[in-house]
């Protein structure tokens, strides 16, 4: 099949000054469901490509170029079988402050034989991207190849750019570890790194993160505060040292349930929280500590304070449901359970001059729900009574019920 390109259009984005790319084969009478397009990007004054992008499409927005600098591209259509083939399109773009674009198009048809990919050797062989690209807490910038790499790698080409002064590092390396402890602490960096069979270089990978806190940073916290708003447990706290940042500092809090003896882990990337699900009537263990997430990840000093929060009133009960006579209803309502456990007293329905019941619900085996009856009512006649509940927070909020009782029959 012929792989050639008829064409390469480059047109700009008035708007927003983006340049957009687009081709197409010479012949397509076949098809292109086997073909991808290979974008290699490279400054012009570098030999080390800085992008590598793969494409279904005939089509690429190139919104991440820079503006005034001259850039070469490598249009590279593959035809993805056993047998690679390759037609290679070289142009170049001088990118001006006007955004005014100089464009040189040479046309280089070369074909290029890849043996299948278990079995690829010496200079035809296209390595493939690197896998689980990351910075460890020593400041060491580490990656894998591939675990079915084909090719020979014989070197790296690293790119580091980005931090608070936009500065950028080149390195040409045979190892696949990397020293970035020369980077500044919690700025952002972007690194690619490109695997290389002797000249051909491999897509790049990019990995764009924060340069990890030092093994030896100050993980203490200056203060833990608390208060209780409604009866929950709000807290707030802080680094004693932020010289460095906090860019790769988590907080674990453990929550410990004393009279349960449960315990809950909560990894937090805010120093404040309000822990909405603490239970009133309960004592509490709270835990604290900053980590340093780097891999290995290093843990500060711990903060323990024991908590035991005050009663608090139930919700207003719920009606779950009523069987309504003619003299009389009976109902259950929801409570408001293990949200609760403080302990309950009685639950009130109050019908004003007509009915008042009091139910006691002390060692109650259930706290989910209670049940009242109501009796000596009038029939065919409607009763409007508020019910609560009682525990040793208080009276909770009034529920409004309305009954209308039923006709009186024979039966």
């Amino acid at each position: 099949a012929d792989l050639s390109l008829a064409y390469i259009n480059v047109t700009r984005n008035e708007e927003m000054g983006d340049l957009h790319l687009t081709w197409d084969i010479t012949d397509a009478r076949l098809g292109t469901c086997t073909i991808r397009y290979r974008l290699s990007i490279g400054e012009d004054e570098r030999v080390q490509v800085i992008h590598d992008l793969y494409f279904s499409d005939e089509t690429v927005n190139l919104d991440f170029l820079s503006a005034c600098t001259k850039y070469q591209i490598v249009l590279l259509p593959i035809k993805y079988t056993n047998v690679a083939h390759f037609s290679t399109q070289y142009f170049n773009l001088y990118i001006t402050d006007k955004m005014v674009i100089q464009l040189l198009r040479v046309l280089l048809v070369t074909f290029f034989t890849f043996l299948p990919v278990n079995t690829a050797s010496g200079q035809d062989c296209l390595p493939r991207s690197v896998q689980n690209i990351n910075i460890l807490s020593n400041t060491t910038l580490v990656w894998e190849l591939d675990p079915f790499e084909p090719c020979d790698i014989s070197n790296f080409y690293v790119d580091i750019w980005g931090g608070d002064a936009e500065e950028e590092y080149h390195f040409n390396i045979t190892d696949n570890f990397l020293d970035v402890s020369f980077l500044g602490s919690c700025e952002l960096w972007n690194f690619t790194i490109t695997a290389v069979h002797y000249v051909v270089p491999g897509p790049a990978s990019t990995l764009s993160t924060y340069v990890p806190l030092p093994p030896d940073a100050d993980l203490s916290l200056a203060f833990v505060r608390y208060s209780f708003p409604d009866g929950l447990i709000a807290m707030e706290w802080d680094l004693a040292n932020r010289t460095l940042g906090d860019c790769s500092v988590k907080y674990r809090l453990t929550l410990h349930d004393q009279d349960r003896d449960t315990m809950d882990d909560l990894y937090l990337d805010d120093t404040a929280i309000l822990l909405t699900e603490s239970l009133a009537c309960t004592q509490y263990e709270t835990i604290l500590r900053a980590i340093n997430m780097a891999y290995p990840m290093i843990e500060g000093p711990l903060r323990r304070l024991s908590i035991r929060l005050g009663a608090r009133v139930q919700s207003a009960p719920t009606l779950k449901s009523i069987n309504i006579q003619a003299t009389s209803f009976n109902m259950t309502v929801a409570l408001d359970g293990n949200r609760n456990k403080c302990p309950l007293m009685a639950l009130l329905v109050d019908g004003g001059s007509y009915f008042n019941v009091s139910v006691p619900l002390q060692g109650l085996d259930s706290p989910d729900s209670a049940h009242v009856e109501v009796k000596s009512l009038l029939p065919n006649t409607l009763y409007y009574f508020h019910v609560s509940v009682q525990n040793n927070g208080g009276l909770s909020a009034p529920t409004l019920i309305a009954v209308q009782t039923l006709e009186l029959s024979p039966n």
